[in-house]
């Protein structure tokens, strides 16, 4: 016999009445099905963003085929590294990219610009942190 830890991670194997056999890491037992939740934890996602028009590699080398280009600015997600490459999964698939060509942020900031329109204009252009009509 044994205790568990709450928020224990356990895997549900068969149900009797108010009873579940769960497998554990300290073993296999009953548990009454009240005690239990199935709510599982998510592994928080992680984020990179593409510094360039960068190929997708079937594999962590420049050596192997590219899947396609990710296009430059895409956010992708990060799954692993591996000598000096990351794989993600983007809009041309899950394979591998560069590190040197990944960002861990998108350097874009929303932009609030306050003002009137002139007659026939229909929107403000930005152009190096400036406005113009």
């Amino acid at each position: 016999m044994t205790t568990l830890n709450q928020h224990s991670k356990v895997q549900r194997l068969r149900t009797s009445g108010t009873w579940q056999y769960v497998k554990t890491t300290a073993g296999s037992g009953w548990i009454q099905t009240s005690t239990l939740s199935s709510t599982e934890t998510k592994t928080p996602v992680a984020y990179r963003w593409t510094k360039a028009n960068v190929n997708l590699r079937k594999e962590n080398s420049t050596s192997r085929a590219s899947l396609g280009v990710v296009p430059n600015g895409e956010r992708v997600t990060y799954l692993k590294t591996s000598n000096g490459w990351s794989q993600v999964k983007s809009s041309k698939g899950t394979d591998w990219i560069s590190n040197q060509y990944l960002a861990n942020s998108n350097n874009q900031y929303p932009v609030a610009v306050y003002g009137t329109l002139r007659k026939g204009q229909t929107y403000y252009r930005l152009v190096k942190g400036k406005t113009t009509a």
